[in-house]
């Protein structure tokens, strides 16, 4: 059975998802570089350098996978969206156990590389503030996660012409 396929059958909300990956694949790739410096939470690690980077380009492809898929309306489509959007909040919840062992060594290099920076202000009060702004950037990405998942689910008739 053949399905009317790309931008314009797509659900509104399945529309602002795609837009939002879609986004958010082009920023990662355009960020390749910086990541490569500071490095990127995964599964409660910082990961720098090329491991880093190859682990976001893992990540891209998964979610090039996912955007051919939505495009295509196969059938599996809102099954994988939702294995990896949870494996995204997995990602997320060991992220946000991991700050405070992670966020104080990563004050301490950024202080290390730019001391005139951060002249006068006590470094307890940037790992608090750190952590307090991580935390709610991770509380974010996992409620973010929730809702794709919920409207996947929602939408899962829409990828069996239903």
């Amino acid at each position: 059975m053949s399905f009317e396929k790309g931008w314009k059958p797509m659900p509104s909300s399945l529309k602002v998802l795609f837009a939002l990956l879609a986004l958010g694949l082009l920023f990662t790739i355009i960020n390749l570089g910086a990541i490569f410096k500071t490095g990127v939470f995964f599964l409660g690690l910082i990961l720098p350098g090329f491991a880093g980077v190859a682990v976001l380009l893992l990540i891209s492809c998964l979610t090039a996978i996912l955007l051919y898929a939505l495009w295509n309306r196969f059938s599996w489509a809102w099954k994988y969206a939702i294995a990896l959007e949870s494996f995204g909040i997995i990602n997320s919840f060991l992220a946000f156990l991991a700050l405070p062992q992670v966020i104080p060594g990563l004050v301490a290099q950024a202080i290390a590389e730019n001391p005139a920076l951060y002249e006068g202000v006590q470094e307890d009060f940037i790992i608090q503030s750190m952590n307090a702004s991580m935390a709610l950037v991770q509380i974010f990405t996992l409620m973010l996660f929730l809702v794709m998942i919920a409207i996947f689910y929602r939408k899962r008739s829409y990828f069996s012409g239903k």
